[in-house]
């Protein structure tokens, strides 16, 4: 033990050793003059076996903590018991649809070529050239041509032909009406291209600051060239009308020759007969006449006979003569009505030449659409060309959705199916249609192992979205109404092979209903109760689970 120097240098009280401190054990100074040797040793032994229990307890409660039983584990690392997994049954429109993307861009685009025309032969040369971008209504000129217009104007039936006096078809009726809604007067729209019509085309022309197309050069020349053939026709008809008349005349002189012929010969034949009687007579006669007299009898009857060929040749003759006056005559006739049916179609040529010689409208000067206002997409031509193909591309104001589809998506969807069609970038959703399907892969552009999909919007859509790419839905199938919908996986089949799905009773007990299965989609499929009773909001059981696994709001 140490002890501390006094004030004086002497040893007053013995000091704490760095024992005492660590065992915890209080130091007593001893009393000066008293006895502390043992009392000390006591208490160091008493400090130091106080710190061992406190070591013991320590050590043993930490051990405690880490040692556990078998069974405790077992208890501790066992699975909770398992509870249902349910989900309510809705009552919802099932759809089954599929998602494509697409570019939007203007509806209907059409290319188009303008028509030939008989009317302006020669070539045709672009001398004001449409404009991109701009607008065609009706009574707009899209474009020039060798300085005439080309006009738009409402119609189904393109144009295909000049138009001019004397046509008729719908095509004329058309014409009649897009002039009436124009403003000027066709008169009676029968579809017949009369004076009234011709009237109002030259009146439009004008208004538009364009001169009307008249007769032309070749029109006029076929007129006179028409007129030219019918005065040789009729000139001919005169010619051919003598000559009938000079061979019915000879027709009639050959016929009275052949009467006077005939007559002759009668009267030969009767001279001889007289003859021959005297001769007859003259060889009975008693007395028998002289052989002089009996020979003057037989000269008589022989010139008689001989007078009698003569008469007979004269008859034939004559005869002959009618036959050539007949003939003459239908040759005659013949000529008179090939002319007289050349008069009257040369007569025809210049009544129809006559009749087109009114203002006309030509085939290459005006174009019908069945659908106006019309945009210009695309010009193909410049000024000073040729025409020689399509001149434009137009497109209507409708907004329309070019996409693409994968083979087993193409096989799913009709033209006519309906389609959401979703922005996202402007938050726009608006409706459609399927308006297209390609029967091929690889068309207007798409990949070559997709099929070209078509839509157009069945609601107004704002023009911003041209070149926008949209989100199609496509709807596929659908229950057509609200149905009993729930998930597959409460689905299961008895033995019997039907389907069924266990429903959740309030209390811990469940219930099988038989059910028809329908539409599946998203998921989801639809169903009709059998056998049982089943209602939207009633739990289904979709499968077993831990109770910590057991989603919120599921009912399990």
């Amino acid at each position: 033990m140490l002890t501390e120097p006094g004030a004086d240098g002497t040893t007053s009280r013995p000091t704490e050793t760095k024992r005492h401190r660590l065992l915890g054990v209080p130091f007593r100074a001893r009393r000066e003059g008293g006895t502390t040797g043992v009392g000390t040793r006591r208490n160091t032994a008493l400090g130091i076996a106080l710190v061992a229990v406190v070591t013991a307890s320590a050590v043993g409660w930490v051990a405690g903590r880490r040692i556990q039983s078998p069974a405790e584990i077992a208890s501790r690392t066992a699975p909770p018991a398992p509870s249902l997994i349910s989900v309510p049954v809705e009552l919802r429109t099932l759809t089954s649809d599929v998602v494509a993307r697409g570019t939007v861009r203007y509806g209907s685009p059409q290319t188009v070529t303008l028509p030939t025309s008989t009317l302006k032969p020669g070539s045709s040369i672009v001398t004001i050239a449409p404009v991109k971008g701009a607008a065609l209504n009706e009574g707009s000129v899209a474009l020039t041509v060798s300085g005439r217009p080309v006009f738009v104007l409402q119609g189904a039936q393109p144009a295909y032909r000049d138009l001019g006096p004397g046509a008729v078809g719908d095509d004329v009726r058309q014409l009649q009406e897009s002039l009436a809604r124009l403003g000027f007067d066709p008169g009676a729209r029968n579809g017949v291209y009369g004076s009234s019509t011709a009237g109002a085309v030259a009146s439009w022309y004008r208004a538009a600051g364009w001169t009307p197309l008249g007769p032309t050069d070749e029109q006029l020349q076929a007129l006179r060239t028409a007129e030219s053939e019918t005065f040789s026709a009729q000139s001919e008809r005169a010619n051919a009308d003598e000559a009938l008349t000079t061979a019915r005349a000879g027709q009639t002189t050959a016929n009275s020759t052949v009467r006077t012929a005939t007559s002759a010969l009668n009267a030969a034949i009767e001279a001889r007969r007289a003859a021959q009687l005297q001769l007859d007579a003259g060889r009975a006669a008693q007395p028998p006449l002289t052989s002089t007299e009996l020979a003057a009898l037989e000269a008589a009857v022989i010139q008689t006979t001989a007078a009698i060929e003569v008469a007979r040749a004269d008859v034939a003759a004559a005869k002959d003569e009618v036959s050539n006056a007949g003939a003459a005559v239908g040759a005659a006739e013949r000529r008179v009505s090939l002319n007289a049916s050349r008069v009257t179609q040369t007569g025809s040529v210049v009544s129809q030449i006559n009749a087109k010689l009114g203002t006309q409208l030509p085939a290459n000067e005006v174009l019908f659409f069945a659908g106006l206002p019309l945009r210009v997409d695309d010009v193909t031509v410049m000024v000073g060309e040729e025409l020689t193909g399509p001149v434009m591309t137009l497109s209507n104001s409708q907004l329309a959705v070019d996409g693409a589809l994968a083979l087993n998506d193409a096989k799913l969807i009709r033209t006519g199916a309906a389609v959401t069609i979703e922005a996202p970038d402007s938050d726009v959703r608006a409706t459609g249609a399927v308006s297209e399907i390609a029967d091929t892969p690889g068309t207007r552009g798409v990949d070559p192992q997709r099929y070209y999909l078509g839509v157009t919007f069945t609601q107004n859509a704002p023009v911003a979205l041209v070149g926008a790419s949209v989100v199609l839905t496509i709807t596929v199938s659908s229950t057509e109404g609200d149905v009993l919908a729930l998930p597959i996986a409460a689905l299961s089949v008895s033995a019997d092979g039907s389907s069924r799905v266990q429903v959740q009773e309030p209390g811990a007990g469940t219930r099988n209903v038989k059910v028809t299965p329908g539409l599946a989609a998203k998921g989801l499929v639809a169903v009709t109760p059998v056998d049982g009773t089943l209602a939207a909001g009633d739990l289904v059981v979709v499968g077993r689970g831990s109770r910590a696994a057991t989603p919120r709001g599921s009912g399990g």
